[in-house]
């Protein structure tokens, strides 16, 4: 029996999530939506955080080769603080990078940030003038990660992260 082909794009246009996609801990319906907004996915903030044992607002896939690209265009209006939205290289809570968008002080941020063994660390922050319609991509080649954003066109960021 052939392997059926993986779809490299997701552009949310159907009822349900593809089996693809990937809950941290507990699968909560309630938590997005794909019909608010067709061919968009909308989460839901939640208290929870990455770095505990708990089920925070993610959707994410298992990284599948080791060469490949993800991206996302965001649209995302920060209300209170502690809020970020963007992409995730999730191991566990003991072991991630967060490539996220953040507001300090009414003024936005492109944030890469490593977490491991309790210790963050911020790769990079770099102050942005987009209103809204960001692009975030991570290239991956190997155990090597680059981080672009897109407003107007793409930037590169920081150096490659390791693995």
């Amino acid at each position: 029996v052939p392997f059926k082909q993986l779809p490299s794009r997701d552009e949310f246009e159907n009822a349900e999530l593809s089996s693809l996609w990937a809950h941290i801990r507990v699968t909560d319906k309630n938590t997005y939506s794909l019909s608010e907004k067709k061919g968009f996915l909308k989460l839901q903030l939640l208290p929870a955080n990455l770095s505990k044992v708990e089920s925070p607002a993610f959707i994410g896939q298992r990284l599948r080769y080791r060469r490949g690209e993800i991206s996302t265009k965001m649209y995302f209006l920060r209300k209170t603080e502690n809020e970020e939205a963007g992409l995730v290289l999730y191991k566990s809570e003991k072991a991630f990078v967060k490539f996220v968008l953040n507001k300090v002080d009414k003024l936005q941020y492109i944030d890469i940030i490593s977490h491991k063994d309790s210790v963050q660390t911020t790769i990079v922050h770099k102050l942005i003038t987009s209103k809204n319609g960001l692009e975030l991509k991570i290239i991956q080649q190997e155990n090597k990660f680059s981080f672009f954003y897109k407003y107007s066109c793409w930037w590169k960021l920081g150096r490659p992260a390791g693995s």
